[in-house]
């Protein structure tokens, strides 16, 4: 399942702020909020004109249950996403030993991630500064004029910007991904 969930799938009930602030919780369990920075090598531009930033959600899991919930939730709120499955790697229980494939719904591009923070941010609470760095930094992009070109290269506002999310996740990563091994 790599592709983007269809839009025009039924909205089915209407989503309780219980299930946004359930959302929000997986997310600040065993999810990731990341801006990642690639370098383009086109060598006839500018250094500064080769960065690509791009916002990353990622919620992370093994039990097909709770995909399947967020799943869900995320299509009654119409917030376009992405299932997949890490065939290479198994989570592990430790009680058991028993190993279950991991799964991650991600939401990957400024406007994907924009439209997700902007519903859960308010009920996030450990990765709360990490969505709204971000969401400061869609603002910015989303405000700029396209003319149906590109956006402009990046400021220095935004690299900062950047730098500080980068900064707030060089930690020890989820559980999940702490313990499936050469993820």
């Amino acid at each position: 399942m790599g592709n983007p969930q269809p839009k025009d799938q039924d909205s089915g009930s209407v989503v309780q702020d219980w299930e946004i602030g359930w959302l929000a919780g997986m997310l600040d369990a065993d999810g990731s909020i990341m801006m990642n920075r690639h370098q383009k090598r086109r060598l006839a531009k500018p250094p500064h004109e080769r960065v690509y930033l791009e916002p990353y959600v990622f919620f992370y899991g093994t039990d097909v249950p709770t995909l399947h919930k967020i799943d869900d939730i995320l299509c009654r709120l119409r917030l376009a996403h992405y299932i997949s499955w890490n065939a290479n790697s198994h989570g592990y229980k430790k009680s058991t030993g028993q190993k279950r494939r991991l799964w991650a719904i991600r939401a990957v591009g400024f406007k994907r991630a924009h439209a997700l923070l902007v519903t859960i941010t308010p009920y996030l609470t450990t990765k709360r500064p990490q969505a709204d760095l971000i969401l400061q930094w869609t603002r910015i992009r989303l405000a700029m004029p396209t003319n149906g070109q590109r956006r402009k290269p990046y400021t220095s506002e935004e690299i900062g910007l950047v730098d500080r999310i980068r900064n707030m996740n060089r930690g020890l990563g989820s559980e999940t991904k702490r313990w499936v091994p050469n993820y």
